[in-house]
């Protein structure tokens, strides 16, 4: 059984509403100002306003937001890339969580579920049982939401994804999407996931219809970046089987829709055009768009293709 792991907020409000605690509703303020940085990806401005949040907690003596505004500061930290940053402050919350006041808060199992996340990205093969550790732990363990749970599934694929288990990436990802069918959002990635193993087999046709509907998930959850990083894996994906005029015209489209949207280029997109020109042999370039994909990936955000 699924919790609301927004029950209390809206609980909190009420009280303080009927109290007239108007101090109090600067916390839910705090919270939406930074969820408006989050949204559109302004990560700075995003972690000074749930820091502010913090302080103001700790002031009110408001333990349950003070939690709440560290658990944010851990995901932006991941979400930005500062990975150093959200393992140690990750790490932290996760051994603070064990506290009685905090055991049963709704948001544990998605910090537990921000530490694997962070050991993914910053030495998945070295902390993979660290990862499974901190999964088992928040699905087995403690009050559990029904996002959180499905954002831990499908961590589970990527892992054994990472590490060559490809039958078993897709099989957790197939059992994810029997979960989250009708939530385009959520549905982007599975196919993401049954396109990436298809690939790796080399069963390029499987690749190709996978990538497609990935596109169509994408393109009703408003994932732009993802749905025209589809259009350029088509093209890939078609140099590969030898279409080289529609793979041209492919590429070119996706190339084209990047700049008519004003689209950030970020490391998928220079890694599907190195792709794409080491498919047709041009290698020369393809060094090229190695080059500016690593210029990207030091700066601060890591994308899925």
């Amino acid at each position: 059984m699924y919790i609301d792991p927004w029950q209390w907020f809206r609980d909190f409000q009420w009280q303080a509403v009927r109290n007239s605690h108007f101090r109090l509703l600067r916390l839910p303020e705090l919270y939406h100002a930074a969820w408006r940085h989050l949204e559109n990806a302004r990560y700075p401005q995003a972690l000074d306003t749930f820091a502010i949040g913090v302080h103001l907690a700790q002031e009110l003596q408001q333990p349950m937001w003070v939690f709440f505004f560290k658990s944010w500061i851990c995901e932006v930290q991941v979400l930005s890339a500062d990975y150093k940053s959200a393992l140690d402050t990750t790490t932290r919350l996760v051994a603070q969580s064990v506290k009685p006041e905090y055991q049963d808060h709704p948001v544990r199992a998605a910090v537990y579920f921000t530490l694997a996340w962070v050991y993914f990205y910053v030495d998945t093969h070295g902390y993979h049982k660290d990862i499974i550790q901190a999964l088992d732990a928040l699905e087995n363990d403690m009050l559990l939401d029904e996002e959180t749970h499905h954002r831990s599934l499908f961590l589970r694929a990527e892992l054994a994804f990472e590490l060559d288990l490809w039958d078993d990436a897709l099989s957790q990802s197939n059992y994810y999407m029997t979960l989250v069918e009708g939530n385009a959002y959520r549905q982007a990635s599975g196919y993401g996931m049954q396109r990436s193993v298809a690939f790796a087999k080399g069963d390029l046709e499987t690749a190709l219809s996978a990538n497609q509907l990935r596109e169509k998930a994408s393109r009703q959850a408003s994932l732009l970046n993802n749905a025209v990083n589809c259009v350029l894996w088509d093209g890939v994906l078609h140099q590969y089987l030898g279409h080289e005029q529609e793979a041209k015209a492919t590429i070119e489209r996706g190339k084209a829709e990047y700049e008519s949207l004003n689209l950030d280029k970020k490391t998928g997109y220079y890694h599907l055009l190195a792709e794409y020109e080491t498919a047709c042999g041009n290698y020369e370039l393809a060094l090229t768009y190695r080059t500016q994909q690593a210029h990207k990936h030091r700066s601060p955000m890591r994308v899925v293709a």
